[in-house]
């Protein structure tokens, strides 16, 4: 999934760097991968109207993958800073420290090297990867997990340009399936198909009041709690599509997200704002609140409206996911193979990291230069790194942590940048007894503390002796209950819950691993 986050460059400028955090592969043989001459592609492309913000990106990261920093910065940069359609010369050669490895990280060391720059990076962990964790020790031969992200959709074009080309394999990452199950009040479960077709009589037996703040006239027509969400968002999605026709794609999305970014899902159902639209169906029932929550699962009922409205307008979270055959990690360990990005030069990633540097400071010193202090953990010792300028691509959480020179402003934004905990448990099991009942793929959603559980998709790598991994993906308010208990506890409470809804699960469970646990 892609997240983009503010990357501060050091030195003079600071720059937004659209960070996709994706998969990395890691399973080539030879020592050496020629990639310069690959041929060119395009990344997956829905077509979706109205037209997207993240097209407007992809051409961009394309020149980028296909092409080098140099091209993009040619084709793309501004016409001030470019004399004759040509780079100025004295901008190569210069010294880049990076902070973290994570996949925007390794992305920024192996461009930048590849136009001749010369990057180190330094990690807190001793793993490349970031938020990408594939978990492989404790489980049988050939079984994974993702203990980070775990599924790419097709507008992550960066991403998805980078595992094309890698060749990295990838499979199909099923979201969702009708034969799920949806648990309700500790004893009740639906089928997902049956709430989705009957919906308007579970919502009256589970969620009573749903429709109590609309009118007599308009509630019978309203078929339920997924209808109702409809109605009352159809009229946001409709102004995007009135302002594009009116004004061009991109003055048109502009406009939109100024006027209902300042709501997060939350407000918007709660309260009349901006209540020239839709203002038959707000503000919603806590009832009707509850139940589109359970139903979903979402954790971004507390964020931005228009961030959730992105993914829903695009189309982005539907059956065109994907995931790396190996695990979400071999996209990463491929950033760190050797590899020939031009005919003269072969970049070693792996060679550029620091592993174990936290980073405690970044400075400007009066040679205009950046210096970077950071703490060797095993030591406990401190060292000043130099450079022409510093990349910083870690989570804003550790960012705050930092001494660095940053505007009022950023400081500002930083601060108020709300982090969703969430947690997986992933659990291996003597047999696969949930195909009998589910099939393949999507997740069970439930108001238990496990809050929903994720089903192996079709084409998951089979092992011979059939066994199989469940993932219990909480977030929010049960992310914590499960990140405050310890391994033992959190793998027992997992369990218990399950078995409510899979009674096998009982004589099925066979082990969590210790790296089962992340958040």
């Amino acid at each position: 999934m892609i997240s983009r986050q503010k990357i501060i460059i050091g030195g003079l400028k600071q720059f937004q760097f659209c960070r996709q955090i994706q998969r990395h592969s890691s399973h080539t043989k030879s020592p050496v991968k020629r990639i310069a001459a690959h041929p060119t592609f395009s990344c997956p492309y829905l077509g979706s109207l109205p037209v997207q913000q993240d097209d407007y990106c992809k051409d961009f990261y394309m020149e980028i993958v296909n092409g080098s920093l140099e091209s993009a910065y040619k084709k793309y940069g501004p016409s001030t800073c470019l004399e004759g359609n040509e780079v100025k010369q004295g901008l190569s050669g210069k010294s880049v420290l990076i902070v973290g490895a994570g996949v925007a990280g390794l992305a920024a060391a192996f461009e930048l090297e590849k136009v001749g720059h010369s990057t180190q990076i330094l990690e807190l962990q001793h793993r490349v990867g970031g938020r990408t964790k594939t978990l492989r020790g404790g489980f049988s031969d050939g079984l994974h997990a993702e203990g980070g992200a775990m599924r790419i959709p097709p507008n992550h074009y960066l991403t998805n340009g980078y595992i094309q080309k890698f060749g990295i394999p990838v499979r199909p990452f099923i979201n969702s399936n009708d034969n799920t199950w949806l648990y309700l009040d500790g004893e009740s479960k639906i089928r997902t198909k049956e709430w989705n077709e009957n919906n308007r009589f579970y919502s009256t037996k589970f969620f009573p009041g749903w429709d109590s703040h609309l009118q007599s006239d308009i509630r019978p027509n309203v078929d339920g709690i997924m209808d109702l969400y409809k109605r009352t968002i159809e009229p946001v999605k409709e102004d995007l599509f009135s302002l594009i026709k009116e004004k061009g794609p991109q003055e048109g999305w502009k406009e939109w997200v100024e006027k209902w970014s300042k709501l997060s899902v939350d407000d918007f159902l709660r309260t009349n704002i901006n209540s020239d639209l839709c203002s038959a169906y707000r503000p919603w029932p806590e009832a009707a609140i509850r139940g589109l929550q359970i139903s979903t699962y979402s954790p971004a009922f507390g964020t931005s409206l228009v961030e959730y409205l992105r993914d829903e307008l695009g189309e982005w979270w539907t059956d065109r996911l994907h995931t790396p055959v190996d695990g979400m990690d071999t996209i990463a360990k491929n950033f760190i193979q050797p590899q020939h990005t031009n005919i003269e030069n072969t970049t070693d990633l792996a060679k550029r990291i620091q592993f174990g540097a936290k980073v405690r400071s970044v400075k400007r010193n009066l040679e205009n230069k950046v210096e970077v202090t950071a703490r060797n953990v095993m030591t406990g010792t401190d060292q000043i790194y130099t450079a022409d300028a510093v990349i910083i691509t870690v989570p804003l959480t550790i960012l705050r942590q930092m001494d660095i020179d940053l505007a009022e402003d950023c400081r500002k934004a930083i601060g108020n940048i709300h982090y969703q905990p969430s947690t997986k448990v992933v659990l291996q099991c003597k047999t696969r007894f949930w195909e009998k009942e589910v099939g393949q793929g999507g997740f069970s959603k439930t108001d238990l503390p496990i809050g929903q559980l994720h089903y192996p998709s079709p084409n998951d790598p089979r092992i011979p002796n059939g066994r199989g991994l469940l993932v219990c993906y909480t977030w929010e308010q049960d992310a914590l209950i499960f990140g405050s208990q310890s391994e033992t506890e959190a793998v027992d409470s997992a369990v218990r819950e399950i078995t409510k809804i899979h009674p096998e699960m009982k004589n099925e469970f066979e082990v969590g691993n210790g790296s089962s646990v992340v958040q």
